[in-house]
């Protein structure tokens, strides 16, 4: 095996690609992760300013439409501030 794979020569195409899909993927990840701290608090109670507590009152389908349509910096913005939010609060 350690032949094959140090023979083995990717071009720029394949990098580029594999890198795309590696990050198609991780923008994937978040937005679930993101679907699941819109559902309910990944704390167990909202703080009185979570951005999410509005969106939390909508129907399953509004959320969905919503985080579907985000932008990757929205994603990352929204995916960031949970995060944070529950480690400093767990």
């Amino acid at each position: 095996m350690k032949g094959i794979m140090r023979n083995t020569v990717l071009s720029d195409l394949e990098i580029n690609f594999f890198v795309q899909t590696m990050h198609a993927m991780e923008l994937h990840n978040k937005r679930m992760r993101i679907k699941g701290f819109l559902m309910n608090c990944p704390a167990g109670r909202p703080l009185d300013d979570c951005p999410a507590r509005e969106i939390r009152e909508l129907s399953m389908i509004e959320r969905e439409i919503i985080i579907d349509e985000m932008g990757e910096d929205e994603v990352e913005s929204v995916y960031r501030f949970h995060e944070k939010c529950f480690r400093g609060r767990c």
